[in-house]
């Protein structure tokens, strides 16, 4: 794929697993083209390279719930003409012989003038689905605020690194660590306080408080 983008001409971004709102479009995207590939090959699995650009042409012509539009009309200014409607002979078929050639190019040229405003009503309305999606998951997300010298769990980075001893019962979680010092954005410095006391910058949602399990308590008794 990287030789691919460099003889193409465009850059190739990638994004880090850790951080969803990187890389959660982008996954959207595949799978509704994943999705749309299957149903055309179902029959067919070997002529998969034939109906690509069919699942791609549906994909881009097709409005998206994200911005009441289609990315063919924020690409080109108006939608596209379906083959169907052709072979219907849909109103703006059949109108469209009677519009004058400079009228014509002068109605194509208004449309790609009024593109930019288009192109951010759509923004706008996908900034509102966003927030209100923020708002329904913030609703059942708990914050998490440490302060100095407060004990803390660390996740294990990468989450799915697994000890080949322990299989799919190796810890999440390390410990023990201490805050050190709190940054804006819910960053804080650590201290683990161990021999080794690495000192570490880490985000707050990979911290959570340190609770000792139950043989580490010691009992009292009079």
């Amino acid at each position: 794929m990287q030789e691919f983008a460099k003889e193409m001409g465009f850059k190739l971004l990638t994004s880090t697993p850790y951080y969803a709102q990187a890389n959660g479009q982008v996954e959207a995207a595949n799978k509704v083209i994943i999705g749309l590939i299957k149903k055309h090959v179902g029959k067919k699995p070997k002529n998969w390279h034939k109906t690509l650009d069919q699942a791609l042409w549906a994909c881009r012509t097709s409005p998206k719930e994200a911005t009441n539009t289609t990315p063919f009309q924020l690409t080109f200014g108006h939608d596209a003409v379906l083959p169907v409607e052709i072979y219907l002979q849909s109103m703006r078929i059949q109108r469209q012989g009677e519009i004058p050639s400079d009228l014509y190019w002068e109605m194509i040229i208004n449309e790609l003038v009024d593109l930019d405003e288009e192109r951010l009503h759509a923004l706008e309305v996908l900034r509102r689905q966003k927030e209100r999606v923020a708002r329904a998951y913030n609703k059942r997300v708990k914050g998490k605020t440490f302060i100095m010298n407060d004990l803390v769990w660390k996740v294990i980075l990468p989450m799915d690194r697994k000890n080949k001893a322990l299989g799919k019962w190796s810890p999440h979680w390390e410990r023990p660590f201490r805050i050190l010092k709190a940054f804006s954005n819910n960053a804080y410095e650590i201290e683990e306080l161990t021999e080794d006391q690495r000192i570490l910058k880490v985000n707050g949602k990979y911290l959570k408080k340190y609770k000792p399990f139950v043989h580490e308590v010691k009992i009292i008794t009079t």
